[in-house]
């Protein structure tokens, strides 16, 4: 959960989300951190592209796929 809140991750969040992945959740979020928008209840895709882009991700790689 230290890992989550070093990027921005409130405990609450921190929380539900190693409920959802488990064990997995530092590798799932660093593979993909846009999975948390489908995966976790109240997470959307503003929250998750502020993650990514606090964990270095190139901004092309955070664009919508709509646009």
């Amino acid at each position: 959960m230290l890992f989550l809140q070093g990027y921005g991750v409130s405990t609450a969040y921190a929380a539900k989300i190693y409920h959802e992945y488990g064990k997995e959740s530092i590798e799932k979020v660093k593979g993909n951190p846009y999975c948390l928008a489908d995966d976790i209840w109240g997470i959307g895709f503003k929250t998750a592209d502020s993650i990514t882009s606090k964990m270095g991700y190139e901004k092309k790689m955070c664009q919508p796929m709509n646009e």
